[in-house]
């Protein structure tokens, strides 16, 4: 990748995708730009970018790193499929518990620090019987309703339950919106941004997936990457056409190399993930 250098600007927002996994790139990426413009003025998330963009909002950033830092096959938040999660598959609802991922909102999350930070956030969620997208962000609402939101973002159905915000049922937000672009810049005081970075999970073109060698299970996860990936690459697009082309302050940082798939917990893999985000956003920034 070519290197660029980035004026010093006044104040920025950054915008996080879905992607499960693949979200530990962010994490490198976002490391760099805090050293080098300080904490961002808003963020925005979905999915694995939601819980991220929650943590960094917070300020709790280091507390993140050692989140992605310690996970593993058996410490993970994203799981992978085996056969035993298909036992009486056709009387459950999901092939895996969300406690985990409860546990670490409820442990993790600072309410305080995410109610009193200067930092707004902006996640967003689908409601599962409606289909629509709906976002909520950490102004003017109370500690059990943000994490509720927070939890259904973040919980991949059908590996995760649909979960409750309120009385409606709800999933996760990659679903109808992988970048939340849109709903940010549609906030009190976004055109005072200087700059605005968009930060991918996984790289934007058509991965290549070898079907001789998978089964039923690398099946199903290679039809949500393809409908994640038409998801991310419609809200490019459209990005593209009514933002992004026309106005120098977007800036997109986005993987060039799969290094992780969306539920490999590989602790090798997520570290050099992280280390291969934090070089791309130098390229970027300087």
């Amino acid at each position: 990748m070519k290197k660029r250098k980035l004026k010093m600007i006044n104040n920025y927002t950054i915008t996080l995708a879905g992607g499960g996994m693949k979200g530990s790139f962010q994490i490198g990426a976002v490391k760099r730009l805090i050293e080098q413009f300080g904490q961002p003025e808003m963020i925005s998330g979905c999915s694995a970018g939601a819980l991220n963009g929650a943590l960094i909002s917070s300020g709790q950033f280091d507390e993140l790193e050692s989140l992605w830092l310690s996970l593993n096959e058996k410490n993970t938040l994203f799981p992978d499929f085996t056969f035993g999660m298909v036992q009486g598959l056709l009387f459950e609802r999901s092939l895996k518990s969300n406690q985990k991922l409860i546990s670490t909102i409820d442990t993790l999350l600072n309410w305080q620090l995410m109610k009193n930070t200067a930092t707004t956030f902006l996640g967003v969620y689908s409601e599962v019987e409606s289909g629509e997208s709906k976002s909520f962000t950490n102004r003017n609402i109370d500690e059990t309703l943000f994490k509720e939101s927070l939890l259904a973002s973040a919980s991949i159905q059908p590996v995760y339950p649909a979960t409750k915000v309120g009385s409606v049922w709800c999933g996760d937000g990659g679903y109808r919106n992988v970048i939340p672009v849109k709903e940010l810049t549609e906030l009190k005081d976004y055109e005072k941004i200087d700059k605005h970075f968009i930060i991918a999970a996984g790289i934007l073109e058509n991965t290549k997936y070898n079907y001789k060698n998978g089964n039923i299970f690398s099946d199903f996860l290679r039809v949500v990457d393809i409908l994640f990936d038409e998801v991310t690459q419609n809200d490019l697009k459209k990005g593209n056409e009514k933002y992004w082309q026309k106005d120098s302050k977007y800036v997109l940082i986005a993987p060039e190399i799969q290094m992780i798939e969306t539920t490999e917990s590989n602790n090798s893999k997520i570290r050099d993930n992280i280390t291969y985000g934090y070089s791309i956003a130098k390229n970027i920034v300087g």
